[in-house]
């Protein structure tokens, strides 16, 4: 083999090389939603930004990106299917997403739960009702109006329950604490975590407060478009698991309790 010939299979092995050693770049997207994910500094952090952060550091292979804007719920979830396999619309995954059947039949979740929130019921604080699940709300009589975020699972929950008057139409934690505390619905139902974390970055927890109701707690998951591949999701499955199991997963999570 002549020093040309040896150069040019040179050239060829480290090429390949790099084209294999290159890291999987996965896109994402933010959610109007705190402590999930929280603007600090003119930077995008919270919850869903710090696991990201750390997936990668487990698994250098893995980076991801477009987690800097806010997108609505319902964009998300068209993002993910697996028919929108390219261009701006276009997600690969999402970080905190609660599962629901409908969900299900559209793109795959990774197994591994990242944490889990409580779902309870804000009041005005000077509300003296007394409840102890949805469906006690709607055998109320008059002013039972609940509030709930536009395609959130708690909305789908609320819906659910027969005779119980639900206005989705706000799409923010911060935006429905408003109408509850503007009188424009009785409660507002949410998750524990990421209502009390709004209502103190609003300002307003001596004007609320917390009714805790029956119910389960709701999961918290990566949801996965199945347009990406199965070797790269089972990275992220390793990864996940790996997170969780360290223990880092809930050190991520008391940063934001």
């Amino acid at each position: 083999m002549n020093f040309s010939t040896r150069f040019c299979a040179v050239v060829l092995s480290v090429g390949a090389f790099a084209v294999q050693a290159a890291p999987t770049s996965l896109t994402t997207a933010a959610q109007d939603n705190s402590p999930k994910f929280v603007t600090q500094g003119g930077k995008m952090g919270g919850i869903a930004v710090d696991v990201l952060r750390a997936l990668e550091k487990i698994d250098p292979d893995l980076k991801f990106s477009g987690e800097e804007g806010f997108w609505p719920m319902k964009r998300i979830e068209n993002g993910l299917l697996a028919e929108v396999a390219s261009g701006p619309e276009h997600l690969d995954l999402f970080v905190g997403m609660a599962k629901t059947p409908e969900r299900e039949k559209k793109y795959r979740y990774v197994s591994t739960m990242i944490y889990s929130v409580k779902n309870v019921v804000f009041v005005r604080a000077n509300d003296d009702v007394k409840i102890s699940s949805l469906e006690d709300i709607a055998k109320l009589s008059g002013d039972n109006l609940v509030l709930a975020n536009n395609g959130y699972v708690q909305a789908t929950t609320a819906k659910a329950v027969s005779g119980l008057k639900v206005d989705d139409g706000a799409k923010t934690n911060s935006d429905n604490l408003k109408k509850l505390i503007d009188g424009k619905g009785r409660f507002f139902y949410a998750s524990e975590l990421s209502g009390l974390y709004e209502a103190k970055q609003d300002g307003v927890t001596k004007q609320v407060k917390v009714v805790p109701v029956a119910g389960d707690d709701t999961g918290q998951y990566i949801s996965v478009s199945n347009a990406v591949s199965k070797p790269v999701f089972d990275k992220l499955e390793a990864a996940v698991k790996k997170l969780v199991d360290s223990g880092e997963m809930g050190k991520i999570l008391a940063k934001y309790k």
